[in-house]
Order: structure tokens, then C-alpha cells, then sequence
């Protein structure tokens, strides 16, 4: 309060100095007084006085029009009220009255007025997460009455103090903002607004992909990183999600992919950084879809395949979104049959016919595609087997003919073994992996021939085919023609062995005496024995390797005189007769129709007897030899398998030999 007394005359002006709202209203008060004797005929406020001059009535200026206000309703009280506070209003303002009478004038002392507006400040200016901050509503002039204060945040009332500082401990991104404050009850005239910076690291990084959902392959497809950061990042990279690590695939806030392949689908992350940190994100998906490729079909065996076995084929195929539809296929030839659906097909007891070609077709919403085919390979024992004669028919000119063995095997037949069969055995012809046997055609291979057929599963027999030889009626012609030979040597043998019993009788009764002078003698030696003999060879067998059931015989008779005579004779005649049968001992499968026999007859005269004069020969030769000989042999197609059955018949007719003296 301001009092200017003068000899009854005062101005007294409340309150002395004002701190106003820049906005708001105030009232400047005066009370005045005067003597008695004077009326005031103006009062009003000014700011500036002039020397030599009256001041100016603030009232009257076009500036402050409408501006300020006087209110005098009361006696000796005279109000300035000024609205809308600027700046500008702030200035010292006093009151001045004018009486009626000469000189009656006064004026009041200064009342200043301060115009303030608010504002925050920020102490530190530059926050980052975890400081302590302290915001101050802050205004040029002490503000009168203590003042409580408003703050706001964004807008939105934050917290009342009563003073005008706010503090903010371990400061957030969550604390960051517009802030302003106010005094109460002039929360229009707030101050400005005063945005809180908070910096921090990136947060809540995300990674998102344009376009969302399945991404066909070809397609472009770009990848954005976003993030939460105070200052914004400034450097962003993108990495994919390997088995056991991370791959760089990009360093840009967007990372595009142009003609994009399935090999790029896989998860995606990005990491966002500025001054203060690095934030990551979480990963995002890149699924690229393809038609399916690499398709295969497959089988679940560990060995071979093999007739009445079970067998699985699987269909595989790369494909995303994956296979909704298998088809499965069997080629013949050029052509392809449909056998089945799904990705497996089994075949149970599965038999050679089975065997071929299967391939599969895999198929999703983009495409289909075909496997590879897959041979089923069925393994089974040789069947259909046969044997076949080349040349077939007559023989008649031919020497030598061919065996085939034809079988139908899975492997292929490996070994191939030939038997000949005569009566009730069968022998061993050869065995190898040639199918085909030839045989000269010779006595000794008639029979019945058949092949074995054997690959890794099974063997199987042909049937039976017989080889005959074309002259096989000659030769039995020839064989009885041998025999009756034989019989009538052997009846001319008895007539020999007779005649000669009774004339060596009647030699003997002649020479007796003789005899007793110069011992004993005999003229005629017979012999008949059984000796086995090794065919092709003139040695003996011994005893113990004879076989009773062998039909093998010898035969022979053997008439000799006596070598050791003194006095010879023209007279006396020696003869030999020989029977012999002789058998093959190693023949392994004798053959009725192989018989091999010899008949022989032969005379031969005794040599002549020292000193006694021999008649001469009509020949060349001074002994007469007869010889009849019938061979026949059989060779069979093995050296093994020979088969010799020889019957010899000998009659020898032999001059007396020379009997040495006593």
C-alpha cells in the first residue's frame, strides 16, 4: 500500500506492486482523499507524466481501448481494472484526481505492474532412462499467495505441488512427454507447453513381412524392421535363423528379396541400434510355397525280392504346402497304368508278374511331380525248363548233335547240369554255365537225356529227350551174327577136343615103350580158367578185386604137348582152342546195347621136329593161320561212361614143339 498525504489531501493506492498472469485480469485500487471545500471533477490512471504537461488519461488511449476499465461507484475509491494481461501492461502505473478549485489537484505514488507467463523448465535439458529429472513452472515475478500448482502431462492433469518444482526420480520412456503447468485458479493461463525427452535404447523392435500369409515362390516379398527408440535408430540389420547360428542377409531398416525362391523361406530377425543401445526383434516367417520337386519312390527291403514276399513302396516329394494327393503308376512300355493312391502301396505275396516299373506322382495346390521309376525286380527259382536236340528227327548223316537247356529264371540261370539216364541209373554228363551240350554220335550215347537248371533261389529239371543212334539195328544185326559165330566155334572146340582125346591115346599106347626108357611125357595139356582182365589191357585182375555179379567170363582151352619130347614125330599136331569173354571193370552205367565181341579162330601147324623133313606149304608162310574176328565197340560221349563188353574166341592150331632129351 502506497499513501500520499498532503494537507488533507491523499492517494492511497493497493497493493504497491502486482505480479500478474500474462492473460489474465487485475485490479489496481486507490483511495483518495480531498478538503471539503474542493469536488473532484476527474480521476484516472496513467504511466507516463510528462514535465510541464498533465498526464495522459490511460482511458483515452486507442490503444489500451477497451483495455481498462474505471470503477468509482464507491466514494474516494477509484479501481483500474486491466484485462488480458500482456507483456506490454507491465508498467508502473499511478492515480491522479482534479478538483473544482484552482491548483486542487493530486496524484498517488507508483503501482507496479509485472506481466509474467509460465513456463517449464527441464533440469537436466538432456534425459536419458534411469536419470532423476526436475521440472520447474517457472514465471518472471514472484507470484503472490503462495500459489498451488497444476501439472499437466500430454495434456492430461498429471500432479498438484505446492510449490512449482515437479521431480521425476529413474526417469522412463513412460515419463516422456508435453508437460505444462498452472497456477490454481488461473488454470486457463497455463504455461506453454515443455516436451520431456527421455532417450533410451531401441525397444519393442519388430520385424513384419509384406506381403503377410504364404508367399508363392517368384513373388517379391520385402521385410520391415520397426523399433521403439529415443533417438530412432539409426542402424538397422537383418539376419536368418540357421540350424546352429545367424546369417547377415541385410543392413537396412527394409530388406526386399526379388524373384524370391523356397531356398529363402526360414526365420528372420532384425536389430535395431542407436547412440544409446540395440534392441532385437522377434523372428518373423517367410514361408515360400513351390509345387513339389524332387519326388522319388521308394522300396523297404534290406535283400532281394524274392516270390510270396511282401514289398512297401513309399512316395517322397519336396513340396510346400505339402502333398495333399499320391498317385501311383505302373509303366508298360510306353504306356503308364493306375494301380493306387496315398504315399504308400504295398503288395502282398508278391509274384514275378509283379515285376516292372512304378513311379508315383505327388501333387499339392501349385503343381504335381513324377517320381523316378522304380524297378521292382522279383526273384524267382528256374520253371519252365526244357531241353531241346538240334539237329531234331533223322540222324541219318549226321555226326555230332547239340543239347540246349531253356529255363525261365530271376537271376538268370548260373549253372547248368546235364544227365543221362540208361534203364534205372542215371549218370553225371556235365555241369557248367554254358546251356548246351554236343555229343558225337557214337556207339555209347543212346539214352535219355535231361538238364538241371539252378540260379540262387531254386533248380529245377527239364524233361527228358532221347538221343538214338540212326544204325543202332545194324549193329544188333551184327552183335547176334557174333554170337552164332561163337556158338559154332565153340561146337567145332568139342569136336577138337574129342578127336584129339582119342588119337593122344592112341599115341601114347605107341610110344610106351619109349617112354619108359626116357620118362614120362604129356602131349596134351588142357586148361580152362576164368580170368579177369582190366579193359583195353591183357594184365590180370587180382582175386580179390573179382565181382561175382559182373558179368564178365573168360573161357579158355589149351591143348600142348609136352616140350620137353626126345623123339619127334611129323605126325603129331597141337592145337590150341581159346574162349575168352572179357568186360569193361570201369564202366559206370553198362548199356545193352553196347557190347563189344571178338571171335577168333586160328590153326597154325607144328614146327618142324629137328631132322625130320617137313612137306612144303602151298603159301609163303609155313604156318597156316585162320583168324575170325567180329569187333564191336562202343564209345560213349565221356570217356568215363565207356562201355565195353568184349567176348574173345580163339582156336589155335599148333605145330609139336621140340621136347628136349632126358
Amino acid at each position: 500500500m502506497f499513501s500520499s498525504v498532503l494537507s488533507g489531501w491523499s492517494v492511497t493506492s493497493t497493493p504497491q506492486s502486482i505480479c500478474a498472469l500474462k492473460g489474465s485480469s487485475v485490479e489496481l485500487h486507490s483511495y483518495y482523499t480531498y478538503p471539503c471545500d474542493h469536488a473532484v471533477t476527474k480521476a484516472f490512471w496513467f504511466t507516463t507524466w510528462p514535465d510541464g504537461k498533465e498526464p495522459d488519461d490511460l482511458k483515452l488511449d486507442n490503444h489500451y481501448e477497451g483495455k481498462f476499465i474505471y470503477i468509482d461507484n464507491i466514494k474516494n475509491n477509484h479501481t483500474l481494472s486491466i484485462r488480458n494481461l500482456t507483456t506490454r501492461d507491465s508498467n508502473s502505473y499511478r492515480f491522479r484526481f482534479i478538483t473544482d478549485k484552482d491548483r486542487g489537484k493530486y496524484a498517488g505514488e507508483n503501482v507496479k505492474l509485472t506481466v509474467t507467463e509460465l513456463e517449464v523448465l527441464v533440469s537436466p535439458e538432456t534425459v536419458k532412462e534411469g536419470d532423476n529429472v526436475t521440472l520447474t513452472c517457472n514465471a518472471t515475478c514472484t507470484l503472490s499467495n503462495n500459489p498451488t500448482y497444476i501439472w499437466y502431462r500430454n495434456s492430461q492433469l498429471h500432479k498438484h505441488t505446492a510449490g512449482n518444482r515437479l521431480a521425476i526420480g529413474s526417469v522412463s520412456a513412460e515419463d516422456a512427454g508435453e508437460y505444462s503447468c498452472a497456477v490454481q485458479g488461473h488454470e486457463i493461463h497455463g504455461s506453454p507447453k515443455r516436451t520431456l525427452n527421455v532417450r533410451y535404447a531401441p525397444k519393442h523392435t519388430s520385424a513384419s513381412v509384406l506381403p503377410s500369409g504364404d508367399i508363392e515362390e517368384g513373388s517379391s516379398v520385402t521385410l520391415t524392421c520397426s523399433s521403439d527408440a529415443n533417438p530412432p535408430a539409426h542402424n538397422y540389420t537383418w539376419y536368418k535363423m540357421l540350424k546352429d547360428r545367424s546369417s547377415q542377409v541385410g543392413s537396412s531398416q527394409n530388406h526386399s528379396f526379388v524373384n524370391i525362391s523356397s531356398e529363402q523361406s526360414g526365420l528372420y530377425y532384425c536389430v535395431a541400434e542407436n547412440v544409446i543401445g540395440k534392441y532385437n526383434s522377434s523372428a518373423v516367417q517367410i514361408n515360400v510355397t513351390y509345387a513339389p520337386r524332387s519326388s522319388s519312390a521308394s522300396l523297404n527291403l534290406s535283400g532281394d525280392l524274392q516270390e510270396g514276399d511282401s514289398v512297401t513302396l513309399t512316395c517322397s516329394s519336396d513340396a510346400n504346402p505339402p502333398v495333399h494327393n499320391y498317385t501311383w503308376y505302373r509303366k508298360h512300355g510306353s504306356e503308364s497304368a493306375w494301380i493306387g493312391r496315398g504315399q504308400t502301396y504295398s503288395i502282398t505275396n508278391i509274384s514275378a508278374e509283379h515285376s516292372g516299373l512304378y513311379y508315383c506322382k505327388a501333387e499339392n495346390k501349385h503343381g504335381s511331380s513324377d517320381s523316378n521309376a522304380t524297378f521292382l525286380d522279383v526273384h524267382y527259382s528256374p520253371r519252365n525248363t526244357s531241353a531241346s536236340l538240334i539237329p531234331s528227327g533223322d540222324l541219318h548223316g549226321v555226326d555230332s548233335v547239340t543239347l540246349t537247356c531253356r529255363s525261365d529264371a530271376n537271376p538268370p540261370v548260373h549253372n547248368y547240369t546235364w544227365y543221362r539216364k540208361t534203364g534205372d541209373e542215371t549218370v553225371l554228363q556235365g555241369t557248367g554255365r554254358m546251356p548246351s551240350l554236343t555229343l558225337n554220335l557214337v556207339p555209347g550215347v543212346d539214352g535219355l537225356y535231361h538238364c538241371e537248371a539252378r540260379n540262387k533261389v531254386g533248380s529245377e529239371n527239364s524233361t527228358g529227350v532221347r538221343v538214338s543212334l540212326p544204325d543202332s539195328g545194324l549193329y544188333r544185326g551184327i552183335l547176334f551174327g557174333a554170337l552164332g559165330v561163337i556158338s559154332a566155334v565153340a561146337l567145332l572146340l568139342s569136336f577138337i577136343v574129342c578127336w584129339r582125346t582119342q588119337k593122344t591115346q592112341s599115341t601114347t599106347t605107341s610110344r610106351s615103350t619109349h617112354s619108359s626108357t626116357q620118362g614120362h611125357s604129356d602131349p596134351v595139356y588142357d586148361n580152362v580158367s576164368t580170368i579177369p582182365m582190366v579193359s583195353g589191357c591183357k594184365q590180370k585182375v587180382p582175386a580179390d578185386h573179382r565181382d561175382d555179379k559182373d558179368d564178365v567170363q573168360y573161357a579158355s582151352v589149351q591143348f600142348k604137348p609136352n616140350k620137353q619130347r626126345e623123339v619127334p614125330s611129323q605126325e603129331e599136331d597141337i592145337q590150341y582152342a581159346s574162349v575168352q569173354f572179357k568186360s569193361n571193370k570201369q564202366q559206370e552205367v553198362p548199356s545193352q546195347d553196347e557190347d563189344v565181341q571178338y571171335a577168333s579162330v586160328q590153326f597154325r601147324k607144328s614146327k618142324p621136329e629137328p631132322n625130320v623133313p617137313e612137306p612144303p606149304l602151298s603159301g609163303t608162310s609155313q604156318e597156316e593161320t585162320q583168324y575170325a574176328s567180329v569187333n564191336l565197340q562202343g564209345l560213349s560221349a565221356a570217356p568215363q561212361n565207356r562201355d565195353e563188353s568184349a567176348i574173345y574166341s580163339t582156336v589155335t592150331r599148333s605145330p609139336n614143339h621140340e621136347r628136349p632129351m632126358a
